[in-house]
């Protein structure tokens, strides 16, 4: 007889029980086969997140930030042609404040603005910007004008569906403070297109 007492083993010099040997076989199997599917759930858990973790870092976007005077800017990489020193800029009579003037780069000609005069924010006088955040852009050759360009940032997507009431070119506002452009309302504002052709004085 086997001993409770023993787990099913044998008393010493008794005999084998089969049946309570079997029994602690089938447990014993039944034990490993909970734990290889505890294994396989735990496997398939880690392999399912890993989409999730590549869905969240798909939902965030890449901005260049950017200062103009007291003020922080972003615009999304993605509509940015280049990042480029404001040089050989060709300033424009009769233009208002917000146009800074017109530079070449790689053959094209970008009118650079101020972005802050863009949001109505308050630069000081005499104020020369450093660099030129040159825009893609499908119809206009626009470039804004930047003190200081702080690199490139990631913000969470969802922070620019949060609209600027007081901002018609401003897409959202992040918490850094930086002011994020609409490259696609600037390009459509009236008050950035500049008429390039030579006149004779003369009005038609």
């Amino acid at each position: 007889m086997a001993d409770p007492d023993n787990n099913g083993a044998p008393r010493a010099g008794g005999a084998l029980d089969w049946t309570e040997l079997l029994a602690r076989f089938e447990r014993l199997s039944q034990e490993r086969d909970e734990k290889a599917a505890l294994a396989l759930l735990d496997r398939r858990t880690r392999e399912l997140a890993e989409p999730e973790a590549g869905e969240a870092a798909a939902a965030q976007v890449e901005m260049i930030a950017f200062g103009r005077g007291d003020w922080r800017y972003a615009v999304p990489v993605e509509h940015a042609q280049a990042v480029a020193p404001l040089r050989h800029v060709l300033t424009l009579p009769g233009v208002d404040e917000l146009h800074v003037g017109v530079m070449a780069h790689d053959g094209l000609l970008y009118a650079i603005v101020d972005p802050a005069a863009l949001c109505e924010h308050g630069v000081a006088a005499g104020s020369a910007p450093a660099f030129a955040i040159l825009l893609r852009h499908a119809t206009q050759s626009i470039g804004l004008a930047a003190d200081a360009v702080f690199g490139v940032m990631r913000v969470d997507a969802a922070l620019l569906n949060r609209t600027a009431p007081h901002y018609a070119l401003v897409a959202a506002i992040l918490p850094g403070g930086e002011h994020v452009l609409s490259p696609d309302d600037i390009g459509r504002n009236v008050r950035l297109v500049v008429d390039h052709r030579q006149h004779d004085g003369t009005l038609n």
